[in-house]
């Protein structure tokens, strides 16, 4: 199987044990009423629906059609585990107040909710914790896989081992308050502090899930030892180009490389040309890399030119300040205004 296959078969997986996982845990909780089983039930359901999330956005970034999405739809796995992240907190907020109404209420009343279900409500648990270990276990192998083979898209999978971690650790929460309220009646408040404390954990991770996402669609900029590599082959492509400008950054799940490039001043358009598409293709075939831009100058400069409004009137003086006629570099300014 390729790397792709394994992803996708993850993917499959997930869902079906999901599904079976859902079924479990109403059934853990209608026997035991557990507000901590409920809250591992709740996080099961928005599995669920998380992973039909994530499936769209997998579908939507393999399938799109260029003519639609010139620059690429890779974003749209991104955006879908930001939606996720988004419905997880929201549901998980849902429970806490839920889960301190009863506290609350019990507390005042003098009210000791009893529990039911006996053994086989947290033993239901206990093998979904371990079903749950060996899922994230093989959505982290898979993961490493595909970052090892450099594949375009690691952020569905990536997601879905953190849902499947955090699925095995909130569960493992729930049983132990489950026991603890079941077998000590005095301890009742252990159960819903327990949903609390799931509930917190699954906002907490998914808002780092979510987070680092969302840096990647703003365009979070590339590590250094990505840039320097990028920097490399722009130098020596060509015995005459010289590497002014690199800007690399995050466009979705893979990065944008804009290059500003130094050829000399009486060089043909044609070969500059055809040196610039060349290095243009090189860069794209970078795996990091989705899209590459290179800009061809006769010169270094000493602006940024995506900044032009702020900076080419006080460069203009500068240059005025030292040649009254300008040279041609403040020539060529006066053409753009």
């Amino acid at each position: 199987m390729t790397a792709a296959d394994h992803k996708d078969f993850a993917l499959n997986l997930s869902l079906w044990i999901n599904v079976l996982i859902l079924i479990t845990k109403i059934f853990a909780f209608v026997v035991s009423g557990s507000l901590s089983v409920l809250a591992a039930l709740v996080d099961s359901a928005l599995d669920i629906l998380s992973q039909v999330i994530l499936y769209w956005a997998e579908g939507k970034s393999k399938n799109s059609s260029v003519a639609i999405y010139p620059a690429g739809a890779t974003r749209f796995e991104p955006v879908g585990v930001i939606i996720t992240a988004a419905v997880m907190g929201m549901g998980s907020l849902s429970l806490i107040k839920e889960s301190l109404s009863n506290l609350i209420s019990n507390l005042t009343s003098g009210n000791v909710p009893e529990l039911g279900g006996g053994g086989s409500s947290w033993l239901s648990l206990v093998s979904v914790i371990v079903i749950k270990i060996l899922l994230s276990l093989y959505c982290k192998s898979v993961t490493d896989l595909l970052i090892s083979t450099k594949a375009d898209s690691v952020a569905t999978i990536e997601a879905m081992y953190q849902d499947h971690f955090n699925d095995a650790l909130s569960n493992g929460v729930a049983v132990v308050a489950l026991v603890l309220a079941m077998n000590h009646p005095k301890l009742w408040f252990v159960d819903p502090c327990g949903a609390i404390v799931i509930s917190l954990y699954i906002m907490w991770s998914w808002y780092e899930t979510g987070t680092e996402e969302i840096e990647k669609i703003v365009g979070r900029a590339a590590d250094q030892s990505l840039l320097d590599e990028i920097i490399y082959l722009g130098n020596s492509h060509h015995e005459s180009l010289s590497v002014d400008i690199c800007r690399c950054y995050h466009f979705g799940p893979k990065f944008l490389v804009e290059m500003e490039v130094i050829l000399p001043a009486d060089m043909l358009l044609r070969e500059t040309h055809d040196i610039g598409m060349s290095l243009q293709y090189k860069l794209e075939n970078v795996p990091e890399v989705e899209r590459a831009f290179v800009h061809i100058d006769y010169s270094a400069r000493e602006y940024d030119e995506h900044v032009m409004s702020r900076k080419v009137k006080s460069y203009q003086h500068q240059m005025s300040m030292t040649s009254p006629q300008g040279d041609d570099k403040t020539q060529s300014l006066n053409l753009i205004i």
